[in-house]
């Protein structure tokens, strides 16, 4: 074909479209693709990434104490200052069936009798650094990363939730984070969840493994501690049982048994663990094996706005040391904004280790 043809092909075919006759043909009998282009776009794609979400929560207390247990320095100076139990920021995001967290924290403390002036501040922290897979088909959930060792529910509550400014003694012992793989997943009222970190040799060949199972009450309690979770909702509960072994150690095995119900205004939470005879002196003031164990109870009011609570603890240790804690929770904003007020008396065959310590605390923010 003559190439000037070919040139003058398009050049018409522009012309007729750009007139008015094809502008009215277009807009009154071609089809309207406006309404289709916006279905389009809100179909989800797979891969598509939300936005990340991000936050922080700051728990801080005024912590007071003439006790032998808390007294500072040669001049044994009463404990009397501000501490911080967390100062921490983190953010989250999903990508398709993939979910990422990210978090570092800038403090750390708790009430246990020290006779150390630290206020809790401390250098910047990587906490949770994880991805998460979740399988579309069997909602299985594969975890790879660093985040807490997760054999006890009081260990893995959240921050902001937590009924008392500390977490029982069993709770703290684990309340550390390791990179690991785990799978976990949920059937009817139970979920399940095995785990393997770091030991304490870090990346060498030796394991922390972790199998826990819980069965649900009306869904469970989730991550919140006292009667927040459940109050006007009937019974709930979470009961849960878990092995842990720090392959470390040769003789590391522990078996835990845990559960929480709120009825009402009211909830209780015990837990009991038996730590084998490597383990326990690795976390309690033991020489062999022992068996901590740890009684919660609280109400909150009507109004949802105070909830009273005490803790009976046992370490089960060498010195006789047992736990009685109580407290009085305000709350503002729920478990995201309140007060708190804690008394703990700590008593033990060793006067070092035994005080009653005062706290006035103040939680604002979230953890997730």
């Amino acid at each position: 074909m003559n190439s000037k043809i070919l040139t003058l092909i398009p050049l018409t075919g522009a012309a007729l479209l750009s007139t008015p006759l094809a502008a009215g043909v277009s807009a009154a009998n071609g089809p309207d693709w406006t309404a289709l282009d916006a279905s389009l776009a809100a179909l989800p794609r797979e891969g598509a990434s939300t936005a990340p979400s991000m936050g922080a929560v700051v728990r801080s207390s005024l912590d007071f104490s003439s006790d032998d247990g808390y007294v500072i320095g040669a001049d044994s100076e009463d404990r009397q200052g501000v501490r911080f139990q967390d100062a921490m920021l983190w953010a989250t995001g999903t990508i398709g069936d993939f979910t990422w967290r990210m978090n570092f924290d800038f403090a750390n403390s708790n009430g246990q009798p020290a006779n150390v002036a630290g206020d809790g501040i401390i250098a910047p922290t990587l906490e949770d650094a994880y991805a998460q897979w979740t399988c579309p088909e069997s909602h299985v959930r594969i975890t790879l990363g660093q985040y807490k060792r997760p054999p006890l529910r009081s260990s893995t509550s959240a921050r902001h939730a937590m009924l008392f400014i500390d977490r029982t003694v069993l709770g703290q012992s684990f309340s550390f984070w390791s990179p690991g793989v785990s799978i976990d997943g949920k059937f009817d009222a139970f979920n399940w969840k095995v785990s393997l970190q770091n030991g304490d040799d870090l990346a060498a060949e030796d394991f922390a493994l972790t199998a826990r199972a819980e069965y649900l009450i009306n869904g469970g309690v989730g991550r919140i501690e006292g009667a927040m979770s459940g109050a006007d909702s009937g019974t709930k509960g979470t009961i849960g049982a878990a092995y842990f072994d720090e392959g470390d150690l040769e003789d590391g095995g522990m078996l835990a048994l845990d559960a929480t119900v709120v009825f009402g205004q009211f909830s209780v939470a015990a837990e009991i663990a038996d730590l084998d005879d490597d383990l326990g002196p690795a976390k309690f003031a033991v020489t062999e094996g022992n068996t901590p164990w740890a009684v919660t109870g609280s109400w909150l009011t009507p109004s949802r706005e105070w909830e009273v609570a005490l803790r009976l603890q046992d370490h089960d240790d060498d010195d006789d040391t047992q736990v009685v804690s109580g407290g009085l929770n305000w709350y503002r904003g729920g478990h995201t904004a309140k007060w708190q007020l804690n008394v703990s008396d700590y008593s033990s065959d060793v006067s070092a280790d035994e005080g009653t310590l005062i706290q006035i605390g103040l939680t604002v923010g979230s953890d997730s």
